[in-house]
């Protein structure tokens, strides 16, 4: 028997000795549907089936690698056993599949890596993934956050988990495991206020859909934000119209009083029974929030024209001033300031004053 022993421990020592590479089935990719054969130096082995579903590294697949054969592989350190450690700088190197991330954040949920607050992170760091082949690399640094709000065609802060990735997570390991926050509306349109952000605003479809989400959330914001907001939007083209895009002060809603050679608004307004038949419901907005950032219900010129070519002066001027004074509340403050830089309105006003 001890013969037999010694026999084979010899011929054991002897096939490792060989200086040829010991070839090893694994899976090159978490995608791939075959085995590859490669030198055991070139592979790893796993101690979690888990790893296997994101790590785009040769990998042992994990029922294979629990024989005997590769324990004695890795006790001669003719292959390796992946490590947290490794795991990360992979990570780290790499671009992932949007599968391959999915897989990863389901493995950092596992009690595999016993609910590690500070490795979790420090992967979280720094993320590259894309949604296929063709789409472009999406870069995620020190995740805090993650999406429910789900705005189609519009990007997120790089911190921020998108809702196609939450979606595939439970609530309570996002939260307790991942250590992520719910995004608020607030922080969102925020980021979309920056200046790097401001081309969104200049794009007539991006456009629509940021103006409707600020219009949403526009009691979020204190006066001092809102005051903000107002300015950061009067200095940006940010209004579609009929005549391209606007700043809001050359933007009128759509009223049978104004005419259509002006920038008449091209938006979603429920108030308005104007709307265009056509025109998408998807993305409505207020009348009341157009003119809270200075778009125009009124084309001043027209009115003192109106004025002016009128025979019974008096009466016309009469009508005019109560019209104006029940129009008062619905004016936006572009509407004010157009007025009382009207020379023909002030004097109108000053003479019915001194009659």
């Amino acid at each position: 028997m001890l013969y037999y022993l010694i026999s084979g421990r010899l011929i054991l020592d002897g096939f490792f000795s060989s200086d040829k590479d010991i070839l090893v089935p694994v899976k090159r990719y978490p995608s791939d549907n075959h085995l590859s054969l490669i030198p055991s130096t070139e592979a790893y082995l796993s101690n979690s089936k888990h790893i296997q579903s994101f790590l785009p590294v040769p990998l042992v697949p994990f029922e294979i690698g629990k024989n005997d054969f590769f324990k004695t592989l890795k006790r001669r350190q003719w292959i390796e056993e992946i490590t947290n450690e490794i795991i990360l700088i992979k990570i780290h190197q790499s671009i992932l599949s949007l599968d391959e991330f999915i897989g990863l954040l389901r493995w950092l949920c596992t009690n595999d890596i016993n609910n590690n607050k500070l490795y979790i992170k420090e992967i979280l760091s720094k993320i590259e993934y894309r949604e296929s082949r063709q789409t472009e690399i999406i870069k995620l640094e020190k995740l805090e956050y993650y999406d429910t709000l789900n705005i189609s065609y519009l990007p997120l802060p790089p911190n921020v988990l998108p809702s196609n990735i939450v979606a595939h997570i439970s609530r309570e390991d996002l939260q307790k495991r991942l250590s992520l926050s719910i995004i608020s509306p607030k922080s969102l349109i925020e980021f979309y206020l920056i200046e790097s952000q401001h081309n969104l605003f200049l794009n007539e479809n991006t456009s629509k859909i940021l103006l409707s989400f600020i219009c949403q959330h526009w009691n979020q914001f204190n006066q001092i934000e809102s005051n903000r907001i107002k300015n950061i939007l009067s200095n940006l083209k940010c209004i579609p119209t009929t005549k391209g895009m606007k700043i809001p002060n050359e933007s009128y809603i759509k009223s049978s009083n104004l005419s259509s050679d002006l920038s008449i608004i091209k938006l979603y307004i429920p108030q308005n029974q104007l709307n265009d038949k056509d025109e998408s419901i998807e993305y409505p907005i207020s009348i009341q929030f157009l003119k809270t950032i200075g778009c125009r219900s009124i084309y001043v010129p027209t009115l003192t024209n109106n004025i002016q070519s009128s025979s019974d002066h008096f009466q016309t001027n009469q009508n005019f001033i109560e019209d104006l004074l029940k129009q008062r509340k619905n004016m936006s403050e572009n509407d004010l300031n157009a007025l009382k830089h009207n020379q023909c309105i002030f004097g109108l006003f000053y003479f019915n004053f001194l009659n």
